[in-house]
């Protein structure tokens, strides 16, 4: 499987979240013996521990099987927000097929969830295309000043929480106001209607 530093950094995260269902005395030890794994003692211990396979951590969260943090989706993809942020709304795109390219629609949408991620007023939101896990996806990364996009660090279930309900509900007032438009828009009155002239 020859794991890249990405795809390492990634399982690692994922074996992370699976320790709250150990017993509390040895999840601290446990997190310590991940953390300290390379990439070659990574891939041995999946081997070893029969957890290599051929699932793929975005398909996982595609399907619901993994808890993520979702501000939109349709039938094609889904956005989600990313669990080691480059900055405030860093959010993925994940096409619901593995394989699948990123087509034109793939990218409209990705647009459009930039167009969303406005509300933290960003000096710039990059879209930038990658693949980890041989999966296609897309970054969409708002870029504040003073922030190095490089440089990621893990966000709390609380952060990612609250970000999602910032972006959740703008959608939802947009539409009550869209609502209450409609109820105020008065009637128009009805013109007398004119007899036909006889000549």
């Amino acid at each position: 499987m020859a794991l890249d530093e990405q795809q390492a950094k990634k399982i690692k995260e994922h074996l992370l979240q699976q320790l709250e269902s150990f017993p509390e005395e040895q999840r601290e030890n446990i997190r310590k013996k991940v953390e300290a794994m390379n990439s070659s003692e990574l891939e041995l211990f999946l081997k070893q521990n029969e957890l290599q396979s051929e699932k793929c951590i975005f398909c996982e969260i595609a399907k619901n099987k993994i808890k993520s943090f979702k501000i939109s989706e349709n039938k094609e993809c889904m956005a989600v927000l990313e669990i080691n942020p480059a900055g405030k709304g860093h959010t993925i795109i994940i096409p619901k097929i593995h394989d699948s390219e990123i087509t034109e629609s793939i990218l409209n949408y990705s647009k459009d969830v930039a167009e969303r991620l406005k509300i933290f007023s960003p000096k710039e939101i990059k879209i930038a295309p990658k693949n980890l896990f041989g999966h296609n996806l897309i970054d969409v990364i708002p870029v504040f000043e003073g922030t190095d996009i490089n440089k990621r660090q893990k966000a709390s279930e609380e952060e990612l929480e609250k970000i999602q309900k910032e972006i959740l509900i703008i959608p939802a007032k947009k539409e009550e106001k869209e609502a209450e438009k409609k109820e105020e828009k008065p009637k128009e009155k009805e013109l007398p209607k004119i007899k036909p002239r006889i000549p």
